[in-house]
């Protein structure tokens, strides 16, 4: 099972996560009550989506940070990832990932920055949007590299490759998508990045 621990004087020192979704923030009728000024009221929430667990700030004034990165839309959580929430850290712990039996995770895949490029902007409408928005298109990624259609179908498919999905009939570009989010691959950090250089600052 799941589980939170608290690092600051005033949290409870160890938290089971026993349903599917809690809420975090400084109001009493949250599900961890976090008593710091800098918390918003209902500030972050925390839901288990399959098997995995994934942390949505909820607009808060002053944000969530996981292993100092501020979270943009919703970000998984890994076993000893440290949640950072006004000036309460908590640890996630997933017993599962504990398991000895669990199989080492395989290294990620070596992207040239084409294909880097082609993750980041499939992967910004999830980032941004939450686990359930769809990624981009074959059609919105070409319009964003300035190339055209049958190229970004090249860079896919290298990518599903180097990505392990194989067949047909399926939503291939969805679960490219979450892999390459689930792995570490791609992270709010790139999109952060993405954006400056749309941007140019």
């Amino acid at each position: 099972m799941a589980a939170l621990e608290g690092s600051q004087p005033g949290l409870p020192g160890y938290i089971a996560l026993e349903q599917d979704r809690l809420t975090l923030g400084r109001s009493p009728d949250n599900d961890v009550v976090l008593g710091d000024s800098v918390v918003s009221r209902h500030h972050a929430i925390l839901e288990r989506i399959g098997t995995g667990w994934f942390i949505r700030d909820l607009n808060s004034s002053n944000g969530t940070d996981v292993n100092g990165d501020r979270v943009i839309g919703e970000r998984v959580l890994r076993n000893g990832d440290e949640i950072l929430i006004g000036r309460s850290r908590l640890v996630f712990h997933d017993r599962v990932t504990d398991d000895p039996s669990t199989s080492k995770r395989d290294p990620l895949p070596r992207l040239t920055p084409k294909e880097h490029e082609v993750l980041v902007i499939l992967c910004r409408p999830v980032l941004s949007g939450g686990a359930f928005r769809a990624p981009a298109t074959v059609r919105e990624i070409a319009e964003q590299m300035f190339v055209g259609e049958a190229a970004v179908k090249a860079h896919l498919g290298r990518l599903f490759d180097k990505f392990g999905i194989y067949g047909e009939g399926r939503d291939r570009r969805r679960e490219l998508a979450n892999r390459a989010i689930e792995t570490g691959a791609i992270t709010a950090r790139d999109l952060m990045s993405g954006e400056r250089d749309k941007t140019g600052t």
